[in-house]
């Protein structure tokens, strides 16, 4: 898995995780999020931006962001914690 966060892209092998991961995903209906964009208040100079990209055989979504989340985004931080990547809090 790779995120790429302000120029610097971090990797995490997730590969014995991979299955628990979408199940989870699916769980919070990440299917839903898919072509959606999620814009909240307009700026001319965007501070925070996002963008996610998944596909699997189950999972196929690109959404992007500005300012908000999507539903259930709570739970996909739980799955993100859940693969081992921490600090969640201090950037979404």
């Amino acid at each position: 898995m790779q995120c790429y966060n302000n120029g610097t892209i971090c990797s995490i092998d997730i590969s014995d995780k991979v299955e628990m991961f979408c199940n989870m995903l699916l769980e919070i209906g990440i299917n839903d999020w898919n072509m959606k964009n999620y814009d909240g208040s307009m700026e001319w100079f965007a501070i925070f931006q996002w963008t996610l990209d998944i596909v699997s055989d189950n999972i196929n979504v690109h959404c992007q962001e500005q300012y908000i989340f999507p539903p259930n985004w709570e739970g996909f931080k739980t799955a993100l914690t859940a693969i081992g990547i921490a600090g969640l809090d201090n950037i979404l």
